[in-house]
């Protein structure tokens, strides 16, 4: 809906783009990704890709991570994850005597006596692999738009240097590797 839309009015704007493609698209495949969106979801990054191929104009044969590096958007696991972000301060304000919290706390002591590995796990891994321990830790409410904006810039910095890796490694993006810049947005 949004390419037809995009080839009706001639083009967009990226940042006008960018919100079609965040409240249209991002808001349908990340539904319910509170729950299950820590993975990496295939079927997610190709949809992520064929958004970023149709905005640029490009065909279905560039390299994918050729293509992510000129957007500069998150990937969608990163998405994800910081919705399950939100999702865990939500918990944390709400009142013990309703059932999701009830729900989190029996989770959280199964993934403290290591009985399983559960959703409190890995939303202690994403606060870990950011530097965040104390947030979660603490085990305090939190200002979550803060934290999600740390969060944030720190997935960012991480896929950059991701991104610029698996570029030097493909020998067809040798040119373009001396002209990007991954430090900063494509202009």
């Amino acid at each position: 809906s949004i390419i037809t839309k995009m080839i009706k009015n001639q083009g967009f704007p990226f940042n006008v783009y960018s919100i079609l493609y965040r409240a249209c698209v991002c808001s349908i495949s990340e539904y319910g990704s509170e729950v299950f969106g820590f993975g990496q979801f295939d079927s997610s990054f190709k949809l992520h890709l064929r958004a970023a191929r149709a905005f640029l104009g490009l065909p279905k044969n560039v390299t994918s991570f050729g293509l992510v590096s000129e957007l500069d958007w998150l990937l969608p696991q990163s998405q994800m994850q910081l919705r399950m972000i939100r999702h865990f301060g939500r918990l944390l304000n709400t009142d013990n005597k309703r059932l999701m919290k009830k729900i989190y706390l029996w989770d959280k002591y199964l993934n403290e006596t290591e009985q399983i590995t559960t959703w409190s796990s890995e939303i202690k891994s994403i606060f870990y692999d950011n530097n965040l321990n104390q947030v979660y830790d603490s085990q305090q409410i939190f200002e979550v738009k803060s934290i999600v904006k740390q969060l944030e810039e720190s997935m960012y910095k991480k896929q950059q240097s991701l991104v610029e890796n698996v570029c030097r490694t493909k020998p067809k993006l040798r040119t373009f590797v001396t002209f990007k810049d991954f430090e900063s947005i494509s202009p």
